[in-house]
């Protein structure tokens, strides 16, 4: 393939060179060729032994001598772009070879790391290793970009709870910043799925950092909606009174950047909506008027029938994509049933 496009390039190049040289020489030597016939014509090249005569004759040499040199300056001139321009074409192809040879080095390399990466998670005995090695394995994988890789293991050992959650939070927050639709559609899913992995003691909680700073706002809207269900589901998993308030409100924050955020469009998206039904369900559920200032805050609903309006959004087509809410229907039941009972 690289052979080919040598050949090419150099063929660009001879084309080029033929335009500049070639085709001027053929012009100019007809051209002398007429002005040397209609001199002969003329009998200006024709000497009869007078002083005026010589005069025509000298004139006439003088300027083909002229024009003759002029060429041979032209002619060393295109040489010398032509040279110029075969020494800037071989640096090139010499250029994209290296880089071509140290992607492919990089990549093999890449492969290598990352098997060595998934033998450590097993000895070779097939015992278990410590979780320490297998979070090494999953940061391994992910800084060298093997994502789909990473997000399915570290999946797989988060069911069977063989990966500590800050590691996959790590991978998940890489993963979302990456120019991969299915990518960030993966691990917005494992977000989603795993939140309730993600609480902590004390009323803390770890979490895939990008969804908490103002950035998550770039998603495009198919993106930002998942995110913003993994934000309200995680608020949904415990009482406000089990929450530590600096990350209760850190979260509840991040909602409302998304909808202040949507606010400002003339057309009103689906992530609008959500967010804004999420963040009244928790400013009445909690009284947060004070500490939360939503503009829409007429006609105040009871945290049940906003509860029930955010179940209707479960259940939702995007870009025609399906997603069955029953489970987060049932974790809003549980959360009302909880703020209900006290």
């Amino acid at each position: 393939m690289n052979h080919k496009a040598g050949k090419a390039s150099n063929s660009k190049t001879n084309n080029r060179l033929w335009l500049l040289f070639g085709v001027p020489t053929i012009i100019f030597v007809v051209f002398l060729i007429i002005i040397v016939v209609a001199f002969r014509f003329l009998g200006i090249l024709s000497f009869s032994g007078g002083d005026p005569s010589a005069k025509v004759l000298t004139g006439a040499i003088t300027l083909i001598g002229s024009l003759i040199a002029s060429f041979v300056t032209f002619a060393g001139l295109i040489l010398k772009y032509a040279i110029d321009d075969r020494n800037t074409t071989l640096k090139e192809q010499s250029y994209s070879t290296s880089n071509l040879q140290k992607t492919k080095e990089e990549r093999r390399l890449n492969v290598q790391a990352a098997i060595q990466a998934v033998d450590l998670l097993s000895t070779n005995d097939g015992k278990d290793v410590p979780l320490r090695q297998r979070a090494g394995a999953i940061l391994i994988l992910g800084e060298l970009g093997s994502m789909r890789v990473a997000l399915a293991l570290s999946r797989q050992m988060l069911r069977t709870s063989e990966l500590d959650i800050a590691t996959a939070c790590w991978l998940y927050d890489k993963a979302i910043r990456s120019e991969d639709e299915d990518i960030i559609t993966q691990a917005l899913y494992d977000t989603n799925y795993f939140a309730y992995k993600m609480l902590e003691p004390n009323g803390r909680a770890v979490f895939p950092g990008i969804l908490l700073k103002p950035e998550v706002v770039d998603l495009q809207e198919k993106h930002l909606i998942d995110a913003l269900f993994s934000l309200i589901d995680l608020l949904l998993l415990r009482s406000y009174a089990k929450w530590d308030d600096n990350v209760f409100f850190v979260v509840l924050v991040s909602i409302y950047r998304i909808w202040e955020s949507e606010a400002k469009k003339t057309d009103k998206s689906y992530s609008h909506y959500v967010a804004e039904t999420a963040i009244k369900i928790f400013i009445q559920a909690y009284d947060l008027k004070e500490q939360i200032n939503l503009s829409s805050q007429s006609n105040p609903q009871s945290p049940e029938e906003l509860a029930k309006k955010l179940q209707n959004y479960e259940q939702y087509k995007l870009d025609g994509r399906l997603y069955d809410g029953s489970l987060r229907s049932a974790a809003v039941d549980k959360w009302l049933l909880e703020l209900q009972t006290g």
